[in-house]
């Protein structure tokens, strides 16, 4: 497990939560992402906007994402969503999703 920071505060940290997703999802190694929000109206828009970014920025080679959101009010069902395998490479060779 690797724990990243902001070396400051961040204006927008919903924002900034969204960009390094996307970041770590398009440069890093394979494996989960975990980020962790306060309120279920943010987690909702996080998953959106993190979805919405790596298809802008995606090639035919990028990894699927699945975003699944995970909050207390969620149905059971949903909640266990998150328990899923990851996708497949989408190419031979290529990396698995996330």
């Amino acid at each position: 497990v690797e724990i990243l920071y902001t070396k400051a505060p961040e204006r927008n940290y919903v924002e900034a939560a969204i960009r390094t997703a996307v970041q770590i999802h398009l440069h890093e190694a394979p494996g989960d992402i975990l980020v962790f929000l306060t309120g279920e109206v943010e987690i909702e828009t996080c998953c959106q906007e993190i979805r919405d970014q790596v298809a802008n920025e995606s090639t035919p080679e990028t990894p699927e994402i699945v975003v699944y959101p995970l909050y207390s009010s969620l149905p059971p069902a949903q909640q266990r969503k998150i328990f899923l395998p990851a996708p497949k490479a989408k190419v031979v060779g290529g990396k698995p999703g996330r």
